[in-house]
């Protein structure tokens, strides 16, 4: 204010000033009023203008924690090229996943064929039933191979309907020429591949049911040889998230049975954060005994561990029928992760897609990163439990 005061003065001792020593028209007191106002207004804005302080724009506060916060979930779609769509992990090589998956059928019995060869290295193992009380096994090689799985069995009306989900190719023993391999036919076409073609599908010279064995790589390269162009299969719709999803119930241990004399426990470990599993020593059928890979001589760990129920049915005396590409409304699941089992449904979305797993929600289930092992049982399945440790007893179609 003293400032303005200032000028005002100055600007009237100018007027004066001029008003004295040069002559001027007549003007009335107002008119120089006037002058003296419109000059030191225009020298107030003029100061305004030069010494006014910019005032800083508005910006919204970043938070720490914000730029900080790990991104825990990848999928169920959009995954970078080096991640494993079925395992939501980085492959070391992903030219690899440029190829159809292979799946091999492994013998579970005769138990003189265990332990097997190659499960650790499968991203996918499913167990289903098989008639006279025993399992056999697919193991699904993608984003890792093995250069020896089996023992290596033949195929049943179960196995082209899993290939099919995952656009892969089946290697097995061979199949039953009339009630078998015309669905294979069917809904694989070409892709598969039988004993004979070594190193593929081989014999290891022994000319048993349990000398024989599949190579995940030779497999592949064999197809390629034959025509099969190297590209990349649309294998997404599975959800993973390091960290576990909230509520499910603490279970650090499960049995399930395909029968009395077919056995298998899963056991959390805190330390890798994997169920480990073990298998009845037959024929001692009360002995649980770690499952080891022949191949590394280290007990098999998966990070998800699901028992899923299909509608099991009879072809004939000595053949089941599952219903896995029928199932598109939804049917019950039970998944194992990070200690805990949690329930929900699975479905197929797409016959051509793999399946997808949902929470009690609907929503898509977070499968840990890594590997998985699915049990396929039946909708006759016996829930109990036995000192608090739940037990899962699959039951034949019919009882």
């Amino acid at each position: 204010m003293k400032k303005i005061s200032s000028l005002l003065l100055l600007a009237m001792v100018f007027v004066l000033a001029i008003s004295a020593c040069v002559p001027v028209p007549a003007v009335s007191n107002d008119s120089i009023q006037t002058q003296a106002v419109m000059t030191l207004t225009a020298m107030a804005s003029l100061e305004s203008t030069e010494t006014a302080t910019p005032q800083p724009t508005e910006t919204q506060p970043t938070s720490t924690a914000e730029l900080t916060k790990e991104v825990t979930a990848i999928g169920p779609d959009n995954f970078p090229e080096d991640v494993n769509p079925l395992t939501g992990e980085k492959v070391d090589d992903p030219a690899l996943l440029n190829r159809r998956p292979v799946l091999i059928k492994v013998s579970n019995f005769p138990a003189s064929g265990r332990p097997h060869a190659g499960l650790s290295s499968a991203d996918i193992v499913f167990a289903y039933a098989m008639p006279g009380s025993m399992s056999r096994y697919i193991g699904l090689y993608y984003g890792k191979d093995a250069k020896q799985i089996g023992p290596v069995r033949s195929t049943r009306l179960i196995d082209p309907e899993i290939v099919q989900l995952y656009q892969g190719v089946l290697g097995t023993s061979g199949g039953d020429a009339v009630n078998v391999l015309p669905k294979l036919y069917n809904l694989l076409g070409n892709r598969y591949v039988f004993q004979g073609l070594c190193p593929g599908i081989c014999d290891d010279g022994h000319g048993w049911v349990t000398t024989v064995f599949g190579d995940s790589a030779a497999i592949t390269q064999f197809r390629v040889a034959n025509g099969e162009v190297p590209q990349r299969y649309d294998l997404t719709g599975t959800l993973f998230d390091k960290v576990a999803p909230s509520g499910g119930t603490d279970t650090p241990k499960i049995s399930f049975n395909f029968s009395s004399a077919d056995k298998s426990d899963w056991t959390y470990d805190v330390a890798t954060g994997k169920y480990l599993r073990w298998i009845d020593n037959a024929p001692n059928y009360e002995e649980m005994i770690p499952l080891v890979d022949r191949l590394t001589e280290k007990q098999l760990a998966f990070s998800n561990v699901i028992i899923i129920e299909a509608n099991y049915g009879w072809y004939d005396n000595n053949l089941f029928t599952t219903d896995m590409l029928g199932n598109i409304a939804g049917q019950k699941a039970k998944f194992l992760r990070d200690g805990k089992l949690y329930e929900g449904t699975w479905r197929v979305t797409d016959p051509n897609k793999p399946i997808q797993f949902f929470d009690s929600q609907g929503n898509l289930f977070p499968l840990k990163p890594g590997n998985t092992w699915i049990n396929i049982t039946g909708i006759n399945t016996e829930y109990t439990t036995d000192n608090e440790v739940p037990v899962i007893n699959f039951r034949e179609p019919g009882l």
